[in-house]
């Protein structure tokens, strides 16, 4: 059995930056599969069909390269083959990473159980955890090896895959089921903390005038604070691949007006990569911020119009390397809804304290 000590260096830091007080890692493991078993459960139809696809646009590609380099066809005649390509190769590259996003996803994923949550370490460094509770686990399922699959909160069918829901592929998952049901029987108290004063200066006066309407009597704010913006929470490597995208589209953009002369429709494709471009550009700069507070009773998205409120139980945090966390509470209709892109994970220590009432 690995132990927490056994972990990557790397893999061992994320997990020791999430941990809070007092609380301590109990199992640790990774997914036991191949790549062919993996397709097999899930887009192995949509894998194939990338294939062919790709070889499709790989070979028109070669072939007009052949011409332009004999001499056959015009260099224009290459600029015009990207411009009415690329949609293509856009169509395959995407095709390829929806039908291997179980793949990756499970080469990169850990496994661990503490004495408060389960938690799943995805790609890109960025951890997922779920509170222990006597209804987490919605079902097992159990291979004729003792293997199997755990699904955390899920109501989906028992043959889907869901990997980010799971603990999949782990061996012994009788055993794991029953360590998970013993320790949420008996999940510590949160020890006694003392929260730091909110920070009204955040609120606009708008934003503080409707949160102060929207209070119910007895109803105190623990904490006040602002998401990150979007730009921040990408990794240096996303950064870095949403500008390359940006600048393939880019070019297709200007091969397709210089392509235009010839055939004017094209221009409706520069058109198309335009638009494509300027997505990764928003995604790269995008500066959009949402306000937070929770109170004894609730958590509100504070806007000068309205305020959302949503249940203090949490049902999944998300912790991204930038330092921000992503939280999923419980709402009242079937379908959590997130606080996205925090700042730190103070309000996640918060929400899990059971020294403070749940609104039920």
């Amino acid at each position: 059995m690995m132990k927490f000590d056994d972990l990557p260096v790397h893999v061992r830091q994320e997990v020791e930056n999430a941990l809070l007080p007092g609380e301590d890692v109990r199992y640790v493991s990774r997914p036991k599969t191949c790549f062919a078993e993996v397709l097999l459960r899930g887009e192995w139809a949509l894998f194939a069909f990338s294939l062919f696809w790709n070889l499709f646009v790989l070979i028109f590609v070669a072939f007009a390269v052949w011409q332009v380099l004999v001499g056959t066809k015009p260099l224009i005649f290459l600029i015009s083959v990207y411009a009415g390509l690329l949609i293509f190769a856009l169509a395959g590259w995407l095709l390829v990473r929806l039908s291997t996003g179980d793949v990756r996803y499970l080469r990169a994923a850990w496994y661990l159980v503490t004495t408060r949550r389960v938690m799943i370490l995805r790609p890109g460094n960025m951890l997922i955890s779920r509170p222990l509770s006597a209804e987490l686990i919605s079902h097992v399922e159990v291979r004729p090896d003792g293997s199997g699959f755990l699904y955390f909160g899920s109501g989906k069918k028992k043959d889907e895959l869901l990997v980010d829901e799971s603990f999949a592929f782990i061996p012994e998952v009788r055993r794991v089921e029953a360590l998970i049901n013993e320790l949420a029987a008996q999940v510590p108290p949160m020890p006694e903390e003392k929260w730091p004063a909110p920070d009204w200066g955040i609120l606009e006066p708008a934003c503080l005038s409707r949160l102060q309407e929207e209070l119910e009597p007895g109803e105190q704010v623990q904490w006040i604070g602002c998401s990150m913006p979007v730009r921040q929470t990408l990794s240096p490597l996303t950064r870095c691949r949403y500008g390359a995208w940006t600048l393939v589209n880019l070019l297709g953009v200007v091969c397709a007006v210089h392509s235009a002369a010839e055939k004017l429709g094209i221009l409706v494709l520069g058109a198309l990569y335009l638009v494509i471009a300027a997505c990764f550009l928003l995604l790269l700069f995008a500066s959009e911020r949402s306000v937070y507070a929770i109170t004894n009773k609730r958590v509100c998205d504070i806007s000068p119009k309205k305020v959302r409120s949503f249940l203090r139980r949490v049902t999944a945090i998300e912790h991204h390397p930038c330092g921000a966390v992503s939280i999923s509470l419980k709402t009242r209709g079937e379908m959590p809804e997130d606080m996205e892109r925090l700042s730190s994970t103070l309000p996640a220590v918060i929400l899990l304290s059971n020294q403070f009432p749940e609104e039920k």
